[in-house]
């Protein structure tokens, strides 16, 4: 997953480079079904995303990318699933 910097803009000196954060997870890409598609649920194009909990220092937060296979997919929507006060996963709607 990597969290996008911050790009800001000096008079004098123009735009800044951001500084990217990546981070490892452990995640599953789901295509929507038909179904979904077909009901205007899903977008065309959009794919869902289910990252683990488990172990991850950072949440995912709309517009982070997920680069999987040298795809990148953008966060359009985030879900958090938690058992009591303990995140189980995060299920995002992403687009490449």
């Amino acid at each position: 997953m990597r969290k996008l910097g911050n790009r800001t803009y000096t008079a004098g000196t123009g735009p800044s480079t951001p500084t990217n954060t990546d981070y490892t997870v452990t995640a599953k890409l789901i295509e929507f079904s038909d179904y979904a598609k077909g009901k205007g649920l899903a977008q065309a194009g959009q794919k869902k995303i289910i990252i683990s909990g488990q172990g991850l220092s950072v949440a995912p937060t709309i517009n982070d990318l997920i680069i999987k296979s040298s795809v990148s997919y953008s966060i359009e929507d985030v879900q958090t699933l938690t058992e009591g006060t303990t995140v189980i996963a995060y299920v995002c709607v992403v687009k490449s």
